[in-house]
């Protein structure tokens, strides 16, 4: 009897073995073959698990071809995960879902009171990516789309699909990019930024953000609050944040009286999409697409293992100022007009031209993602300008130049420094915003205006009045310098306007279009020519001269004026002479811009003793006149 019992256990393995093996072999000539359903992770209500990867895993009950339902979830887990992970993870989240798994998958149900589908043991086949798996223990990938199916002919369509809730589920309030009224900062990247405060529950606003590279929730905060002078941001961490607007007076901060975990602690807190942030906000990174939420913590709600937090406050969109008509102030006008101060290309008074130029081209059009700028490289945007209209590398919308000296800018007396733009004529104008920084991380904006209508866009072929703008680099036609004064800076904490080692240039995109609008100092749009999507596009860099402190007035096109400081001998060995007059100024500075030597005149002559200092180059200076001095 044993012997029959094992020849019949014996000849059952082997039927089995030889069923398994035959299925194996079916699902590797069919590999592959199976399309991929279109099941996006955005249509997912019931999210299990959590962490930074993300799969979508559907479930396809048939009761023939074309009939029957999909039950889809989402799965959110950290380093590695299998199959089986998910599944289980499933099954412990929902009551409604059930799976039996030995060493493989046995049977899977739903069944909620509308949907009462089943698939047994033996008649189940899933797929990652519309390839068969090999197994449970197959690991998933972020992005992964798993699908598990009837086996045979089970083709329902996405329409067919069922998103189960969450009953336990926290709804953190949201808002679409395409909601938000008011946009701030320039670049490609662009972010959503909502606050609530716990003071009140019906205030909860939103703003956009645009950047260019790299930024941090602190970054985009403090933007948003120097702009809109309704939000204040205090401390780093921020220890609090406030927003008046003459009905509401809103502050959230930590209360000193209360303890972490308080329900009135109220300390501003930051989540991004959905999940608690990792790091303070000065260092919390954020990246294109992200929506971030910032809130205080005694009326936000925490999930179990405190790695999401929620706000369920509903937002509206923070309301974009009211634009700021065209003022009557006009300024100086087109190159060779009287009173213009436009500098040059040749001038003699021109110290030296930048010697770097790092580029983040921009966009073609800020609205067509991956097309960006190409004319020109960077070293187009080093030395000295010409009248060409073609040695220029162009930035692209919101693109960005920056470039250093070979020694510091400093705060002389009138224009210190001059932007070089290639325009064909004195109305095509494409500009720039012009930064400057003496540690090169801070930078600082020089305030401008453009007091341009903004009723009709100025296209390709538009033109604007140079007499309208002011403090915009791409004033002025090919050949000639939009002048800036280091003075207008003077006193800005953390800028030292006598030690200006690196220059920021902006692209301004001239779109009257609010969603991608530019605004000057006064928040008045600015409108440059816009569209202009060729791999030209943007503001063409041409040069940035060191003028140091000389200053034109009312200089006529082509003429010049001979303020280049006669030294001799140079090369020097020992000593210089230069012409001077009484109580002239004479200063001798290395190209790292310390001063050396400084003496007073007292005749019509002065020498500078340089014995004691190292083979180079110098700079003197007597009054508004310079020279590069060599010493051997």
């Amino acid at each position: 009897m044993k012997k029959i019992l094992l020849i019949l256990l014996a000849f059952a393995s082997f039927a089995l073995s030889a069923q398994n093996a035959q299925m194996r072999e079916m699902m590797r000539t069919t590999q592959n073959s199976r399309a991929v359903r279109d099941v996006p992770a955005s249509n997912i209500q019931y999210w299990v698990g959590h962490g930074s990867n993300e799969v979508v895993a559907a479930f396809f009950f048939c009761t023939d071809e074309d009939t029957g339902v999909g039950i889809a979830y989402g799965y959110r887990f950290d380093g590695t995960a299998t199959i089986e992970d998910m599944l289980n993870a499933i099954d412990e989240a929902d009551d409604n879902f059930s799976v039996t798994i030995t060493s493989w998958i046995q049977d899977i149900a739903y069944s909620d009171g509308e949907y009462d589908v089943m698939i047994e043991s033996g008649m189940l086949m899933y797929n990652v990516n519309g390839a068969f798996s090999s197994g449970i223990s197959d690991e998933l990938t972020d992005g992964d789309y798993f699908e598990l199916t009837e086996w045979g002919d089970c083709d329902l369509p996405v329409d067919n699909i069922y998103y189960p809730q969450n009953p336990n589920a926290i709804v953190d309030a949201t808002i679409a990019p395409e909601d938000i009224e008011y946009w701030i900062g320039e670049g490609e990247n662009e972010v959503v930024v909502a606050i609530s405060w716990c003071s009140n529950t019906q205030a909860a606003f939103a703003w956009g953000y645009r950047f260019h590279g790299e930024a941090t929730v602190f970054e985009a905060l403090t933007t948003i609050a120097a702009a809109d002078s309704r939000l204040a941001v205090v401390g780093a961490a921020p220890s609090n944040v406030t927003y008046q607007d003459g009905e509401l007076d809103l502050t959230m901060q930590p209360n000193p009286n209360a303890q972490w975990g308080d329900p009135d602690y109220d300390a501003p807190m930051h989540s991004i999409n959905g999940f608690m942030g990792q790091n303070y906000m000065a260092a919390e990174p954020i990246h294109d697409g992200d929506f971030v939420k910032i809130g205080g913590s005694a009326c936000g709600i925490f999930s179990d293992d405190w790695t999401s937090i929620s706000w369920t406050t509903t937002i509206v969109p923070a309301t974009a100022p009211a634009e700021v008509g065209p003022s009557d102030e006009t300024f100086d006008g087109a190159a060779g007009t009287e009173g213009c101060q436009g500098i040059y290309c040749q001038d003699p008074a021109i110290l030296g031209w930048a010697i770097t130029c790092t580029i983040e081209r921009g966009r073609q059009n800020i609205t067509t993602p991956g097309v960006f700028a190409t004319y020109g490289t960077e070293n187009d945007g080093i030395g000295a300008a010409t009248e060409s209209t073609a040695d220029v590398v162009s930035l692209g919308d919101y693109g960005i130049a920056v470039l250093t000296f070979d020694i510091p800018i400093q705060n002389g007396d009138g224009y210190d420094f001059a932007v070089f733009e290639n325009s064909l004529n004195n109305t095509f104008l494409e500009m720039a915003f012009v930064e400057v920084s003496s540690d090169g991380v801070n930078f600082f904006r020089f305030p401008c205006v453009s007091n341009s209508p903004t009723d009709v866009q100025v296209d390709n072929g538009g033109s604007v009045d140079p007499t309208l703008v002011h403090n915009l680099a791409g004033k002025y036609r090919a050949g000639w310098g939009t002048p800036f004064d280091l003075e207008e800076l003077a006193g800005t904490e953390g800028l030292d306007v006598n030690n200006i080692t690196h220059i920021r240039l902006v692209d301004v995109v001239g779109c009257v279009e609010p969603r991608y609008a530019t605004r000057d100092s006064h928040g008045h749009i600015i409108n440059d020519p816009y569209p202009t999507p060729f791999y030209s596009s943007g503001f063409d860099l041409d040069g940035v001269a060191v003028m140091n402190g000389w200053r034109p007035n009312g200089v006529e096109e082509n003429t010049m004026v001979n303020h280049t400081l006669t030294v001799y001998p140079n090369p020097c060995h020992d000593n210089i002479t230069l012409n001077t007059e009484a109580n002239d100024v004479v200063m001798l500075f290395n190209m790292q811009g310390a001063l050396l030597l400084r003496e007073v005149a007292t005749d019509s002559q002065t020498t500078l003793n340089m014995q004691n200092l190292p083979a180079g180059m110098y700079i003197v200076r007597c009054g508004s006149q310079c020279a590069k001095v060599v010493k051997r």
